[in-house]
């Protein structure tokens, strides 16, 4: 499977992470500036790059 990146958009993180733990992360990139300054620059660089940026999903199963 492919498909465009979505790490850090709002959608994507309440997808992986669940409403509560996505509303402690909101919370906390808006509360601590060092979180913030961190993450800020690596959500515009995967904006300004999205037509270059995707997954690729492999998957393998292990029989026993």
């Amino acid at each position: 499977q492919t498909g465009p990146m979505g790490l850090l958009t709002p959608a994507r993180i309440v997808q992986d992470e669940g409403v509560v733990d996505a509303a402690r992360f909101f919370w906390n990139v808006l509360t601590q500036p060092r979180i913030r300054q961190r993450l800020l620059p690596i959500r515009r660089m995967f904006t300004q790059y999205k037509q270059d940026l995707g997954y690729i999903l492999q998957l393998a199963e292990r029989q026993d």
